[in-house]
């Protein structure tokens, strides 16, 4: 996955998923009945009256309070995020975050459910058997010449080769969707700090499948807890990258600020904006070095593209899709 260019046009944040809108990712496709105004997933509409002067700054909350990881729900291998706020963007301890990763800014986001890890060859397997999802598009990877895809021997590494359009299908099929933005940021932080990677501010490689360490995708559980976040999601550096549900949008941060009134927080963030006409791809690979494997790197995708190293996890609110 590559950076992309800014988009021309300013991100829209969108209402929570009906079933239209999401049949419409699964598509690829931005649902046009989407408004084209600024908007939250909770349908709070932004004040009416007008902005404030350009001196006037967020007020965030004095702190951000630590909260202990939940026991998963619904399911196992799916986890409980709770509702709150909790630090969206670049660490300013993080002298190499690029410019579509700032500003930090304080994003209150409502509780979701999560996938542990990364969907597997035989997940997927299970939607393809079903008739509801397509076969990867490519299964022979340089890396490993075995066909990855419908071996037994590898059904526990993510499911690559899948475009953005499939991983949606496969989510719509399990009754979720593909993570936001911001929710897969949040799940993959924490709420009680900065850190730049899922277990601190400073890389560790034998906790992640990435910065070359193995030239292959991995089996998910490969590294137990011991790279996983704060609240217990897995995987959120390293051997795959994922399909996010953004649009991606280089300036998205600044303008989602711009969008609120001070001193309100950011609620729910989604850009539905297809301006750039490609989607976020979050946490980096088993390719990536540390620089591409940090929370809040940013890159972009054509949603029409299959890559040897791009997968996905599924998510849900807790009201619903």
């Amino acid at each position: 996955p590559s950076s992309t260019a800014p988009s021309a046009s300013a991100p829209v944040l969108a209402t929570p998923l009906a079933q239209a809108t999401v049949e419409a990712i699964a598509t690829n496709a931005p649902s046009a009945s989407v408004p084209l105004t600024i908007q939250t997933q909770t349908d709070t509409l932004a004040p009416s009256s007008p902005a404030p002067p350009p001196s006037a700054a967020l007020t965030p909350p004095a702190a951000v309070t630590a909260v202990s990881p939940p026991t998963p729900a619904v399911q196992p291998g799916v986890v409980l995020i709770p509702s709150g706020p909790f630090w969206m963007g670049a660490s300013p301890a993080d002298g190499q975050a690029a410019a579509n990763e700032k500003p930090a800014h304080l994003v209150d986001e409502s509780a979701f459910y999560i996938d542990q890890y990364e969907v597997t060859n035989a997940a997927y397997g299970q939607c393809v058997a079903a008739g509801a999802c397509q076969a990867p598009k490519g299964v022979y990877s340089p890396q490993s010449p075995e066909l990855a895809f419908g071996n037994p021997a590898l059904d526990d590494l993510p499911v690559v080769f899948v475009n953005q359009g499939m991983a949606s299908q496969y989510c719509v099929w399990q009754g979720k969707r593909l993570p936001f933005e911001a929710e897969w940021e949040k799940a993959a932080r924490g709420s009680a700090d900065q850190r730049i990677y899922p277990w601190g501010n400073t890389w560790e490689g034998e906790k992640a499948n990435a910065a070359e360490k193995n030239p292959r995708l991995v089996p998910v559980a490969t590294f137990g807890q011991s790279g996983c976040s704060p609240f217990g999601v897995c995987n959120m550096s390293g051997n795959a990258a994922e399909w996010i549900a953004d649009f991606y949008g280089t300036n998205f941060y600044a303008d989602s600020i711009r969008a609120v009134f001070a001193p309100s927080l950011i609620h729910d963030p989604v850009n539905w904006d297809s301006g750039s006409g490609r989607f976020v791809i979050r946490g980096g690979s088993f390719k990536s070095t540390p620089f591409d494997a940090r929370i809040s790197r940013r890159a972009a995708q054509s949603g029409a593209d299959v890559v040897d190293d791009v997968g996905f996890r599924c998510a849900k609110s807790v009201a619903g899709l």
